[in-house]
């Protein structure tokens, strides 16, 4: 229970920094008191750790449940072929859905959106899946960390990806910052 709280403050951090940057983003200084925007942050790490694990298990853990669900019923190969291209989109959803949440409840109450899902969430959901699809391709093609980091190569990867996606997030970020600027100077 205690590692677990630990995880959960560690991770939470992420979200933290992700509000900071969407407060810089939109040019607002942070007005929230300590608790309530340590609070908000530790919720929203919830929240978003539900749906990313969501989103994973629609992709991983998908067929077979589909498999076991659909056969009970008596749908079986045809429901299962079905499930195979529809993971997908829901796995996508799940993390729109998360991040939608991040960018609207991150940031200062001055630099939030209207709408749950705008044009930034949907570039970033976007450049996450480019960059996810692209680095891995070169990971599995061109890179050799294996070769020079050993052990740790594992997660030299994992920090090369979270660079890329993170670089998706604060472009969106930007973009809506920009979007806004645009419509309020009309």
């Amino acid at each position: 229970v205690v590692s677990l709280l630990f995880a959960i403050n560690a991770a939470s951090g992420i979200w933290g920094g992700a509000g900071r940057a969407v407060n810089v983003a939109y040019g607002v200084a942070e007005q929230r008191g300590f608790l309530r925007r340590r609070l908000i942050v530790i919720g929203l790490t919830l929240v978003t750790i539900t749906f990313f694990l969501l989103s994973v298990t629609a992709v991983f853990l998908g067929e077979d449940w589909a498999r076991s669900l659909f056969g009970h019923i008596g749908l079986g190969d045809a429901a299962e072929q079905i499930w195979a291209f529809a993971r997908w989109p829901v796995a996508i959803l799940f993390a729109l859905a998360a991040l939608s949440t991040v960018f609207r409840y991150a940031p200062d109450p001055d630099a939030r959106r209207r709408r749950l899902v705008t044009p930034g969430t949907l570039v970033t959901v976007a450049l996450w899946v480019a960059a996810t699809i692209g680095f891995s391709f070169y990971v599995e093609n061109f890179g050799r960390y294996g070769a020079v980091y050993g052990t740790a190569a594992s997660i030299i990867v994992l920090l090369l990806w979270l660079y890329l996606v993170s670089m998706g997030f604060l472009y969106g970020a930007e973009l809506d910052a920009e979007l806004r600027r645009r419509r309020d100077a009309r």
